[in-house]
């Protein structure tokens, strides 16, 4: 996840949308895999983005926001 991510906004320079999210892993790992209830069941706190941005090292956003990275100083 946090490879598609990274890919994600180096290509767009926006964060990724769910739905967009659900289709790369439904493409990638399968109808089982891909959908969007089990991702929010791997990922509980927050939903999937929200959760994958952070292990990733983006700070939350406000929609239509630039990502940006989080500093050893800095809270997220």
């Amino acid at each position: 996840m946090d490879r598609f991510l990274r890919d994600y906004y180096e290509k767009h320079r926006v964060q990724c949308e769910v739905g967009q999210m659900v289709k790369h892993f439904k493409d990638t790992c399968g109808k089982e895999l891909g959908n969007s209830n089990y991702l929010h069941k791997i990922f509980p706190r927050g939903g999937a983005l929200n959760q994958g941005n952070r292990l990733v090292g983006f700070c939350e956003l406000r929609e239509n926001t630039r990502i940006s990275f989080s500093f050893p100083n800095r809270s997220c």
